[in-house]
Order: structure tokens, then sequence, then C-alpha cells
């Protein structure tokens, strides 16, 4: 019998967090988001908002979903340009010398006394980062992050949405995040507020978050992370990054995780010249239990030839059958034709830009050994050893390499356009992003047992990506089903609901206590066409794991997929008692608001309980109170347009909000603009 058993696992769970919503209070220290797992397929991936990807050698990417095997310690996206430089008043720098120096780098603006038209202008190029790889150090920050927190003139704003600023989960497109755009016309810069609307995303689980290599605030200072900022200079090029990856728990496309990443140039008069985008992955392959490890005997490799383009790690043994796994990554830009480049470096020994305006090179070719690298350069002549090529080999002749010895291994996938240097540059195939114009590019992180496997998905993702991901037939497909809510609903009765995009055979609603050992797990039957059931004769005051199994094919061929575990303590008193109310959870759009568009209050409306809306200023003093909310399925609403009781206007600021029930009090802050 052949049974596949694909575990989606997550501790806590609740209405909230299945769609990636934090309103809870979180740690004072935060910094950035790292708490969404891309978990509906066959692989748990973890995010970030901070243009990374994976956290750590426990939970970076575990394929599959229960095995508790890592195959990513981390990854970040790398992009790399050219702009002019211009002075604080937005005048073009030309160089006073001919071909300058680090002894002769004076510049001069247009008109000033001994500027002529010969001059060359000033050309800057750059490089930003989600995370160095060698270094403590992070360039693409979302909008809301530790730096901001010093900029007086938007600590509202950064006391408000701090805490909203995150990775956003959807299902099926619900909820929607804010719609985005840049510059923002709200001028809050949190695009991850969800929405009670459904977008039209393609995805089964899509997972937003947008971040910047600038401050769209405009805080004075670098605008850099991490213990390696103090000699760091970051030049950033002004890009708005708006990311969506996608997931899809359906056969043939349940092993990869698709990154859709919109570069926003921010500049209204500067076209960003001949950019590069790349990949960086540090994978550390083998079971989480074994820490860091794991890291010192996997190989990188590079497939080169149409369709393919890919890099991929795997564990050079296979950690004796436990890390059969190889992990591939490759970028896409669909109807281009970009030149493609790879290379692994030793730990510690990558390339850096710390200062990419610096003339003083020493033995290097350039002070940007990240954008070198990722237009296929090596940034140190004469050492082909600290820089070796993946793709093609040594040489760059072989169609598949693969390291010849194991190590700690990293690398760098890119594709650029022609550069001017070039020797037959091809001016229609540079890449530039015009002022206010966008680039959207694809990266894939994806999975398979074998390097044929890999090879075969890449085509497949390739003409995926081409046909605007059209799913054309799901007909003989096994889907993994995933559970979308969980709740008691009368007395020791519990209610499971799932997604599945096929009919199996059968479903198998599964329960245990949290601390019986798996050979507890009981299951209840229900036919293959159903999405819910319930659970009956729970203890109570007990704590149980739940999940939903999906049989396809009974029998010697048969197909087994679990979906994520969810747990649930049994209340049968508080389910039975007509008093009894579930937390209150207060969501409210648009915030900041005016006394056009007002702001609603949503929340959940329990039965039978009365509701008191409380608004105060930040003197404490009480402004305005609401006690009967319109319900609609359980959803109450309630909106405020900046009037007081006396339904005269308010004036501009903070003001406060405290929901109230007989058992529960909910607070929260929100900011009205005149």
């Amino acid at each position: 019998m052949k049974r596949i058993c694909l575990t989606l696992v997550i501790l806590s769970f609740s209405c909230l967090a299945l769609f990636g919503e934090a309103w809870e209070k979180p740690e004072n220290n935060r910094t950035f988001d790292n708490s969404t797992i891309q978990n509906s397929c066959s692989m748990e991936l973890a995010l970030s908002n901070f243009g990374m990807f994976g956290q750590g050698h426990n939970t970076g990417l575990i394929y599959p979903t229960y095995s508790g095997i890592n195959y990513l310690y981390v990854g970040s996206l790398w992009i790399g340009g050219k702009k002019y430089r211009r002075n604080s008043s937005g005048e073009l720098l030309y160089w006073v010398a001919q071909v300058p120096t680090a002894d002769s780098s004076a510049v001069i603006v247009e008109g000033e006394p001994g500027w002529s038209s010969s001059m060359h202008p000033v050309v800057d190029t750059l490089t930003c980062q989600g995370f160095d790889g060698d270094r403590d150090l992070y360039e693409m920050l979302p909008a809301y992050n530790p730096l901001l927190s010093g900029n007086t003139s938007v600590v509202d704003l950064y006391d408000q949405y701090n805490i909203q600023d995150k990775v956003m989960k959807s299902l099926l497109s619900y909820p929607s995040p804010l719609p985005f755009s840049y510059p923002d016309p709200l001028g809050i810069y949190c695009f991850t507020i969800p929405q009670d609307v459904t977008g039209n995303e393609p995805a089964f689980e899509t997972c937003s978050t947008y971040y910047y290599d600038f401050c769209p605030f405009g805080t004075i200072g670098e605008r850099d992370w991490g213990s390696s900022r103090s000699s760091n200079n970051h030049v950033p090029l002004g890009l708005a990054i708006e990311q969506k990856s996608y997931a899809w728990p359906l056969q043939n496309h349940d092993k990869m995780v698709i990154f859709k990443c919109t570069l926003h140039n921010s500049s209204v008069i500067d076209t960003l010249f001949d950019i590069c985008i790349g990949s960086y992955v540090d994978s550390d392959i083998g079971p989480s239990t074994y820490g860091a490890s794991v890291g010192w005997d996997d190989k990188s490799g590079y497939v080169m030839g149409t369709g393919y383009e890919f890099a991929y790690s795997r564990d050079d043994d296979f950690d004796n059958g436990a890390s059969p796994g190889f992990m591939g990554c490759k970028l896409y830009l669909p109807n281009s034709n970009l030149n493609n480049a790879c290379y692994n470096w030793s730990v510690g020994n990558g390339p850096d830009d710390f200062h990419p305006q610096s003339l003083s090179l020493g033995a290097n070719a350039t002070a940007n050994e990240k954008y070198w690298l990722m237009t296929g350069r090596n940034p140190v002549p004469g050492s082909a050893t600290r820089y070796q090529k993946l793709r093609g080999g040594p040489n760059g002749d072989q169609a598949e390499y693969i390291q010849s010895s194991p190590g700690d291994t990293r690398f760098l996938v890119s594709q650029y356009g022609d550069l001017p240097t070039a020797s037959n540059p091809n001016p229609a195939n540079r890449l530039n992003i015009a002022p206010g114009e966008a680039l959207t590019l694809y990266m894939v992180i994806f999975m398979d047992n074998s390097l044929e496997g890999l090879k075969t998905q890449s085509q497949m993702i390739e003409n995926f990506i081409d046909s605007n991901f059209t799913i054309s037939s799901t007909t003989g497909l096994a889907s993994i089903p995933y559970m979308t809510s969980l709740q008691q609903v009368t007395g020791s009765t519990v209610q499971l609901n799932w997604f599945s995009y096929t009919n199996p055979d059968h479903f198998e609603m599964m329960y245990k206590p949290v601390d019986a050992p798996a050979s507890q797990w009981q299951s209840i039957v229900v036919a293959g066409n159903l999405r819910t059931g319930q659970i009956e004769g729970l203890t109570d005051l007990q704590r149980y794991k739940f999940k939903v199994a999906s049989i396809f094919n009974p029998g010697p061929n048969e197909v087994y997929l679990e979906s994520q575990t969810l747990e649930m303590t049994i209340d049968n008193h508080h389910a039975n008692d007509d008093d009894y109310i579930t937390p209150v959870s207060v969501m409210n759009y648009p915030n900041p608001f005016n006394a056009q568009t007002g702001t609603t209050f949503r929340f959940n409306a329990p039965k039978n309980e009365n509701f008191q809306l409380i608004i105060y200023n930040t003197k404490g003093q009480r402004i305005r109170t609401f006690t009967q909310p319109y319900i609609q399925d359980a959803i109450g609403y309630l909106s405020w347009y900046g009037q007081d009781d006396n339904d005269k206007s308010v004036s501009s600021g903070v003001y406060y909000y405290v929901l109230k029930t007989a058992e529960a009090t909910t607070t929260g802050k929100v900011l009205f603009i005149k």
C-alpha cells in the first residue's frame, strides 16, 4: 500500500490566525514579522517582511511537511541597479575630472562656474538585499521598523501600525490586503490591513508583504539594520517592493512556492538602469533536531538550458536517507531574454558593497562586488577560488554541474539584461525601470526527490506562470485538505470545516488528546464530497488535536494526505451557557480616517450579548458612546465619522476605543485627520 502522508502542523489556531492577522500585542522588541508560514502545500516555508524567507535551522523550509527535515537556513532577494547621483537639492552631479579616481573625485552641478557639457554625470552602481548572507545586515525593511520609532513626526502612526505591518495570509484570496500604491494616498504605508473583500489572486494560499530600500516617511539617517550596519554605507535605489507568494495544495502544483515581486521605482525623475535581480540561498539541509551542524555536508549545483536555468542544493549523502530532497531556486521574467549567472562562495567570504560610492578599490575591480556577481563577473581579478561558478561549472560549459566537494554551501542565482560594457550589447535588452514605473519578476522555491523531478517542475513552472496560473483541469488529481475553521458548536461537539480542490474516496476526521501518543488518533469517516463534519462526545476541559485526512484510490496504490493539525480545549459549561461569549476581536478601516470616509469597526458579535463602544481622547475624556451595532451573520458593525456625542466634529489626533461586553474588553487606537 502506497501511503503518502503530508501533515501541516500549527500549534495554536484561531479564525484570525488563519489569515495571518496579529491583532494581539506582540513583543515590545519586535523588529520584523517572521511568524507566517506558507503551509498549504507539501512544504512549510517561513516568510518575513524583510525581503527574506526562512528562519533558521529548525523551520526554514520543512519538506515534506510532516518530516521535520529542513532544507533552508535563509534565503533573500537581492536587487542591483544604477542611478544618477543628485545633491540634496535634487540637482544632477557631474565629475570634474574626465577620469575620476580616489584622488580626483570632485563633483560639480550643472551651471556652476567651471561646468561644461562634456562632463560626465555621476552614476552610482547600487545594490540592496533583504539579508547579506555572511553578515548581520538587512537593507529591505518594512515601512514600520525599529529605525522609524525615532521619527517624532510619525510616532503616532508607528504606535498604531507597527503591529499590523506584517506578512498577511489569504485563502482563496480572502481577505485582501489594502490595495498597494506608491505614494500611499492615505500616508500610512501599511498595506497588510485585512479588507473584508475577496481579491483576484490566482493561488489557494497567498501571503502578502511590502518593504522598501528607503524610508517612505522620509526618516533621516541610513536605512539599514543589523549588527553590521555601523560599517555599511547603504545608498538606496529607491525601491518600493510588493511581494505576493503563492501556494497550492493540489497534486503537480504542491511542491513549489512562487514569489511575485513587483519593484516600484519611487523616483519621479530618474530611471533605474541596468537592473539585475538575484536570489541568495543558504540551505543547511538535515533533520531539524541536528541543529546548526547539518550545513557542512551539502552540495549545490546548476542546470542550464531552455526551461531550466535553476540552482539547487542537496545533502551530499542524503543523511543516510533521512534527507532525500533536492531544493531548487529559479528566477523568471516572462517574455524576456535575460542573461543568467550563479556563483558559490565559502562561508564568511561573500561579496560586499559596504562603500558603493568609493573610488578606492585596492585589488578589487569594483566597490560593489554584489552587483558584479549578479551580472556574471568576478569582482576580484586573479582570484578564481573565492567565487566559484555554479552555472556551467568552472569553465562555463557544463549544462549540468554540481560541486565536487560538500561544504556549508550557499549560492547566488541571478538574471540581468545586456550591459553597456558587453561586447555586443542590445540596447533593447537592457533592464530598466522608468520613473514611477514597476518591474514584475518571479522567484520560485521548489522541491523534489530527484534532479530529474526538479527539471520537470522547472519547465512546468514557466508554463504555469506564462498561462497566468491557469489550472486547466483538476480531474484525477489528489488534493491536500486544508482546515479553514475549528469551533465548539454545542456541548461536547466540535465542528471541523476544510477545503479540498477535489473529492477523494473519503475523508477521515481525526482527533486525540494533545498528550496522547500517536497511536491514540481516532477517526470518523465522512464522504468525499463533504467539506464539514462534527465530532461528538469529547471530554470537558480536555485539550485535543484535530486534523482531516484525504484518502484517494484505496488499495495498493492508495494516496493518503493530511491537513495541518489544530488544537482546542473543550469547555462544555461555557458552550452550553447562553451568556457565554467568545473573545471579541476588532478591526477597523480606514485608519487614519477623515469626516468624509469615517471608520468602520468590525467585530465578532456573539449571541445574546450587549455591546458598548466608547471613544476617548488622549486625556482620557469620553468623546462618543455607541450601544447598538448593526449585526449580520454574527458580525457587528459600527461607524464613526469623527463626531462627539453632541454631533460636533472632534479635532485631529489620536483617539482610543474601548469595546466592552459583559465578560470581555478590547482596546485600540484610531487616527482622525481633518
